[in-house]
Parts: structure tokens; sequence; C-alpha cells
């Protein structure tokens, strides 16, 4: 068939498929012309709609899975699908980047269960596709806040201020319709600067409110919201101290407690956090049990949450040369404390010694319930007291002094954390040991 007789087509979304009409002239292509007889339109609308769609599931479609991973790129503007018409619960492009981010740091924590990048990249097909789809999938269970408006913890969208005059107690804003009297805010410039705390006390217009105390700076614009931090598009800029206040957040799990991980660059910044029950006012401050820097230059902050319908409040500081660095995520880690009688006594270090990659240790004696013989000490040494951290664990028989070689990963790092278990003959384990922390000249 030559080419004269094959509709030239192109991959483009058409709108509407033509209808034809009693008066239509059924004409075809006009060589001499160069024009095209509305016997074609139809056939053309139609072919062009199916070499989009042809290219739109073939962006990066792996044939061994059978997946079609596509992003923004793919829905370009006149491709007449708009984002908001795909019914995600979150637009792919700010997704697709924290999640992108989140899977590099990921190879890092996860080698000892994902053990190349194409698992890896096979683990983040899935996520990327399960996270958009289904909000309530992770809802119960993790907290996320990926500053975006479907994966927020924040129950506020921040309200523009029109107009502040320092030493009134009223103020203009764009629209007083989702505030709330008697609520706290964050009163703060656009780039987060000048940060005020303010109670509202009325709401006097639809633009016009009054809070419950004189307000300390003027303003022709800003914003009242729970976070100074500039949130656009999925991404967190600090440009100054800046403060963060989720929404009352009401665990669905069975976790006994949770930890609260906040992602972020990592430059000179400290950072405190509170909590409060929901039955009570009173902010107490948590415990901060862990701090994790990772080779892509991000850092994680980590504090023990408890159990409960509870609010967290964050408030970082750092000296104005840090400025400005991005916080790229915060979220709720459930945990849980388990208790249950041992065939295995729970074992305890009791010296260990770490020079470079060589690290020996001696264990407590070894108990078992029913008098099985030793069968093996298990050693984990661990980057971080995470649950999801990085750890190599090698297993030796009937002994319980060991040695070992730390892998390329941990020799690089200090301090590491190291744990052992036991096991008898018939295979029953104890559970793992209290952590030690080590350094090269010994323990702590």
């Amino acid at each position: 068939m030559s080419d004269a007789k094959v509709l030239p087509l192109t991959p483009k979304w058409e709108e509407g498929i033509h209808q034809f009409e009693y008066t239509d002239r059924m004409l075809g292509y006009n060589a001499a012309t160069d024009k095209d007889g509305v016997a074609n339109v139809p056939a053309r609308q139609i072919g062009n709609r199916t070499e989009y769609l042809r290219e739109l599931v073939s962006v990066a479609h792996d044939f061994l899975t059978g997946i079609h991973r596509l992003t923004n790129a793919d829905f370009t503007a006149d491709a007449a699908i708009a984002e908001e018409c795909l019914q995600l619960d979150a637009y792919p492009a700010a997704l697709r980047r924290e999640l992108e981010e989140y899977f590099i740091r990921l190879r890092h924590v996860g080698a000892s269960s994902i053990p190349d990048d194409s698992a890896n990249m096979g683990t983040f097909n899935v996520l990327s596709r399960l996270i958009p789809l289904s909000w309530h999938y992770l809802g119960g269970f993790v907290l996320l806040e990926l500053f975006c408006s479907n994966f927020t913890a924040m129950e506020f969208a921040a309200a523009n201020v029109i107009d502040v005059v320092a030493g009134d107690d009223s103020m203009d804003v764009d629209s007083s319709s989702e505030l709330v009297e008697g609520r706290e805010y964050l009163l703060c410039n656009e780039s987060g600067g000048e940060l005020e705390h303010v109670t509202l006390m009325a709401i006097l217009t639809e633009t016009r409110v009054r809070v419950t105390h004189p307000l300390k700076y003027s303003r022709t614009s800003g914003k009242l919201a729970d976070t100074n931090l500039i949130v656009s598009d999925g991404a967190a800029m600090a440009r100054t101290d800046w403060e963060y206040v989720s929404g009352l957040f009401q665990d669905s799990s069975d976790a006994t407690y949770f930890l609260l991980v906040v992602n972020r660059d990592a430059v000179a910044a400290t950072g405190a956090a509170w909590y409060r029950l929901a039955s009570d006012g009173d902010w107490l401050v948590m415990g901060q049990v862990d701090s994790k820097r990772y080779a892509d230059g991000t850092e994680d902050d980590i504090w023990n949450l408890p159990k409960g319908t509870v609010q967290f409040r964050l408030v970082y500081t750092g000296r104005e040369e840090v400025y400005p660095y991005q916080v790229h995520h915060i979220f709720v880690l459930p945990r849980d404390n388990m208790e249950w009688v041992e065939d295995v006594r729970r074992p305890s270090i009791i010296s260990v010694k770490r020079n470079g990659s060589a690290l020996s240790l001696t264990g407590s004696v070894y108990g078992s319930l029913y008098r099985e013989e030793h069968g093996g000490t298990t050693v984990m040494v661990s980057d971080s007291l995470r649950a999801d951290a990085y750890s190599q664990t090698k297993h030796f028989s009937g002994v319980v002094t060991v040695a070992l070689e730390l892998d390329d990963y941990l020799k690089m790092l200090t301090p590491v954390f190291v744990q052992i278990r036991y096991s008898d003959v018939l295979g029953a384990v104890s559970r793992w040991s209290p952590a030690v922390t080590v350094h090269d000249e010994g323990s702590e």
C-alpha cells in the first residue's frame, strides 16, 4: 500500500468525532489541492486518538512487569486530559518527586531487603501507583506530610493577610470562611519571617477578624497558616526559623507508640518537638531518640510520639547562614512493644569492641526454658535504631563470643548499633538484646 492511501495521523486527543450530515459531500483527499474531504475527517480523528493512547500507555513501559509509569510530562497541554480529570487522590508531579527522593534514601536503609537497584525500582513502581490511587491504604497506619493538598497533616489551608497595623488587634484577610474562632494560628510574611502566634477571638466580617492580643508587626501582605515554611507544589522551603503544627492525629493501628520523623536538608539546624492530647491543652516535650544523615545530603530527626489522639508541634532554629534549606517530608510511623514467654532467654551484650571494620563482642550466659542446647548467636549491626534501619546480620554456631567484619557501608559510620539474639538447637529464638552504641574505641 502506498503512503498516498494511508491517512496521516498525529498523536493528539480529539475533543469530538465529526458526525456526517445529510448535506455533506462525501469527498476524500484531493492531491491537486492538498486538501482533505469530509469523508476522511472522522477516521483521522479516531486515528489521532488511537495514536495518542498508544503513546500514553507505552511511556516507560516495562514489558516484564506490564507496568506503565506516567509523569506530568506525559499529560501535555494539547492532550486535553487535565490532571484533575484523572481522579487521582494526589497529583503525580509532587508525589513522584517525593517518592524519587525517598527511594534514593531507601537504597541505604533498605539494602537488606532490597538487594539491588532493579528491585528498588520495582518497589518504586508499586508504591508510585498505590499511593496516588489509595490515600486510605496508608492513611490509617502512617501519617504523611508531603506538602501537597492530599498528603498533608495540617488541618488548615493558609489564608492570605491583606493589611495589618502594628498595635492593632484586628486585621484584613482575603477570606474568613475557613477560620475558626478560638483557634491559634501562625502569622508571618510571604517569606515566612516576622512570625507571630495569634489566637482568633472573633470573625467580624467576611474579610476582617479580631485576635486576642495586639499585633507586633505592620504588614501589607502575609498569611495565616499552620506553618511558616514556604509551601508550593509539594515542596517546603525554610527561609528563616520555622514552626509546624499538625492537626489531630488519631491512629487506627495496634501500635504501642509512634516515631515522628522529619526529613530535611542536612544543615546546622536544631529541632524541638512537642505534643498534646486531644483532651488536654498543654504542650508536652517529646524526647528525641535519633538523628540520621544520608549520603544524598538529607537528614532525619526522630522523636517518640505517644499513642492516642494527639497533635504535634515542631520548632526549628539555626544561624542565618543555613537558610534557605528544604524540608522534604514529615511522617509518623507506628511501633510495637511486644512481650511473650521465651523458650530462649533474651541475651544482653556484656562487652563489645570495634577497631575500624573489625567488631568483636561477648554475650551473656545462654539460657533455655526447656534446657535445649545453644544452637547459635545472631549479630545485627545497624546504622540507627529506626524501624527501617539498614543492618548487617551474621549467624555464629554455638558460641557467645564472636567477631565479624563490618560491610563497606557500616565501616564508614560511627557510631553503629549492635544487638544479638540466641537460638537453641531446635530453632527457637530469643528476642533481640538491648542495643549497644559502639564507636571505634569501644561501647557506651
